[in-house]
């Protein structure tokens, strides 16, 4: 899965490569809750994300 993020990261799509992370949890956390399954991958990839550069502009006067 980690491998599939990077690659949207990659494209410099920050925001989606965020979401799909975030759709890809809820996916293994209801397979949690409703099979029984002990164990969400995904929690260990939260840190994984690189951060956009923030980008500081000059206010309209």
């Amino acid at each position: 899965m980690l491998d599939l993020i990077r690659k949207v990261e990659k494209c410099g799509a920050f925001d989606v490569a965020g979401r799909v992370l975030q759709r890809c949890s809820a996916v293994f956390r209801f397979a949690t809750q409703t099979q029984g399954d002990e164990f969400n991958p995904m929690n260990d990839l939260a840190g994984a994300l690189k951060a956009r550069k923030k980008q500081h502009r000059l206010g309209a006067n």
